[in-house]
């Protein structure tokens, strides 16, 4: 496993795992609601994966793969946690080929980037589904893609804190119970689908919700979500409207130094 040559540095472990949590949240955790197949449950594991980097990546230096480490080490958690829960026998099918393995050492996934699929647009076609209310997508949407913390969606909804809570707790709830899917829609739905998914994220990112996303560093996300999207288009028309919204939502790139790797 490479490490960066200049060693531990705990200021610049803090600056890694603040840019990955900015630019990785989401997808360390679709990929985890992949696996685990409950948006709770991979939340709570995410952030305890962050948790323990913070811990660990100061100590030991930056691993190579920072974003495998993050996917592995939940999902090692998780584990963990449904065994401690004893409540296996709801999740084996799921997780039997995961759990006959055991807990993997998060260097299984760090040499191969490209091993980790990307399953953010899985992510927001479950959050946008026609079952929520909108009102619900756009929430859980700022939560789980954006990476805004309770507080913020809070703030953005002009509600408090524990209203909010509770609303995203039960549609994560309605996600699990009713068995909405983890997965891009068939072809005769995506029409429909897509179009309820962007208007979703146009009503995010184009208002003044916006701004607490670029304050928080993670507005880049739309640019992700255009662009997986595009690639879904089927008119004319969505093609133009989601080239507009690309070229409106291209990141900045800023020059970033940082040590050589082995």
């Amino acid at each position: 496993m490479s490490r960066s040559r200049c060693g531990p540095s705990s200021t610049d472990a803090s600056v890694v795992l603040d840019a990955v949590f900015r630019d990785q949240w989401g997808r360390v955790l679709a990929t985890l609601v992949g696996i685990l197949g409950d948006i709770e449950l991979a939340e709570d594991a995410a952030a305890e994966a962050f948790a323990i980097a913070a811990e660990r990546w100061p100590r030991d230096g930056e691993p190579a793969n920072p974003t495998g480490w993050l996917i592995t080490t939940a999902r090692n958690r998780a584990i963990d946690q449904l065994r401690r829960q004893q409540v296996l026998a709801a999740k084996t099918t799921l997780l039997a080929r995961d759990l006959e393995a055991g807990p993997q050492p998060p260097e299984a996934l760090m040499d191969d980037a490209a091993a980790i699929p990307d399953e953010r647009l899985e992510l927001i076609f479950t959050c946008c589904h026609p079952a929520l209310a909108l009102g619900a997508q756009v929430a859980l949407t700022l939560r789980t893609l954006g990476g805004l913390s309770t507080d913020e969606i809070a703030l953005a909804f002009l509600v408090p804190f524990e209203t909010m809570s509770k609303r995203l707790t039960r549609v994560k709830h309605k996600i699990r119970d009713a068995g909405i899917p983890f997965a891009v829609p068939p072809d005769h739905q995506l029409p429909d689908r897509l179009a309820a998914v962007l208007a979703v994220v146009y009503l995010i990112f184009h208002s003044t919700r916006a701004s607490l996303l670029r304050r928080a560093g993670r507005h880049s996300e739309a640019h992700h979500a255009y662009r997986r999207a595009l690639d879904l288009a089927q008119t004319e028309p969505e093609q133009r409207f989601l080239q507009d919204r690309l070229a409106e939502t291209a990141p900045s790139v800023p020059s970033q130094p940082g040590c050589a790797t082995t």
